[in-house]
């Protein structure tokens, strides 16, 4: 009875043996200049010490998987993303490359772009990229066309460029870039920000070229220049918050529309600058700035320049609002108190009422308009 009993067990071994069969070795990540056309993982972390990281087919997502992809000079690229189709990169991170992300092979020429016509969309998840030169790179084609980047819940930092958009589209959303050059380099084309965090860089949001940014409830911190425009270059800052700036706003000659709406812009030397262009204030609270809050330089001889600031407020900086704008400037609605200097000097302003100033450093408060007395 023993054995009777015993044998059924044994076959039961044999057979889970059989079923077995012999162990596979874990499928090996991608190497160094791999083509992806399926979705791939990344298994350990890849250092490409020449050439291209990795190419990504039409459709393929490549996960990080929370490893670095790393490279070994400034003239290479990380991931070359296809001309068409969309592909997406998440979760891990890209370091030390002449371009991490490009839609065209960069060797360190910066005149170089994409051989064909473009129109595909790569999208960035949860990507940290570092130490490089430029992060995302993107340049038009010649016939117009161009790729679109789209970035969720990422860092950039210490890139010298990390979001260079030349003639493409950007959406940002829920990312931080810190301690770089010039964060977003927008060169034609259009961008949209939203709930993302500038902070110490030289510059934040640039742009030029006929381009033109949207910006949503995002922080700038402590950056050189937090919005600046030029060559065409346009911008819509709305519910945001700007601190500490070298120049929290400023328009060069030359460029397109600024308007700066529900922003509070403190710190810092200069709230806003413009030497030209269309800008617009409105409900904007600028205080504690060592130089003007608000300064308009005599645009260049050819240029018309205007400007429209109403309900918004001047507080405890060096000047309040200093024109040479003329009639150019319309002023209403608006308050200065508290500055080292003036409170309005715009000689031959637009004056739309409403304003007020008091305890500013300078007699008259106000030069230009008609301001009531304030605390």
């Amino acid at each position: 009875m023993r054995i009777t009993t015993a044998l059924p067990g044994l076959a039961l071994v044999a057979v889970a043996a059989l079923g077995a069969g012999p162990a596979h070795a874990a499928p090996a990540g991608p190497a160094c200049g791999d083509t992806l056309t399926v979705d791939t993982v990344l298994t350990a972390d890849l250092t490409c010490a020449e050439g291209v990281g990795l190419r990504l087919g039409p459709g393929v997502t490549l996960d990080l998987d929370g490893h670095v992809l790393r490279g070994g000079s400034l003239r290479q690229t990380g991931v070359v993303v296809p001309a068409g189709g969309d592909v997406t990169i998440t979760d891990g991170v890209i370091t030390f490359w002449g371009a991490a992300v490009a839609d065209h092979v960069y060797d360190g020429d910066p005149d170089v772009g994409a051989p064909g016509p473009l129109g595909g969309t790569v999208h960035l998840d949860r990507v940290v990229v570092r130490d490089g030169l430029y992060g995302v790179r993107t340049v038009a084609h010649e016939d117009g066309s161009a790729t679109t980047v789209d970035v969720d819940r990422s860092t950039f930092s210490l890139v010298t460029a990390p979001l260079w958009i030349d003639g493409g589209v950007l959406e940002l959303r829920r990312s931080t870039l810190r301690d770089n050059g010039s964060a977003i380099a927008l060169q034609g084309g259009r961008a949209t920000i939203t709930r993302s965090v500038l902070r110490s860089n030289d510059g934040a949001v640039n742009v030029s070229e006929g381009g033109s940014a949207v910006v949503r409830s995002t922080a700038f911190l402590g950056n050189a220049a937090a919005v600046e425009t030029w060559s065409g270059g346009s911008a819509d800052v709305r519910r945001s918050e700007i601190r500490d700036s070298t120049t929290a706003v400023r328009l060069n000659a030359g460029s397109g529309s600024t308007v700066v709406t529900d922003v509070s812009i403190t710190g810092g030397s200069r709230g806003i600058q413009a030497e030209g262009g269309t800008l617009v204030v409105e409900r904007v609270h600028l205080a504690d700035h060592t130089d003007e809050s608000v300064v308009l330089f005599a645009p260049p001889a050819g240029q018309v320049a205007s400007a429209r600031i109403v309900r918004s407020t001047f507080h405890d900086g060096g000047d309040g609002v200093v024109s040479a704008w003329g009639a150019g400037l319309s002023l209403g609605g608006s308050t200065a108190t508290g500055n080292a200097g003036w409170g309005v000097h715009a000689p031959g302003a637009v004056d739309l009422g409403g304003n007020a100033a008091g305890g500013n450093g300078r007699e008259p408060q106000c030069v230009g308009v008609v301001c009531a007395a304030a605390p």
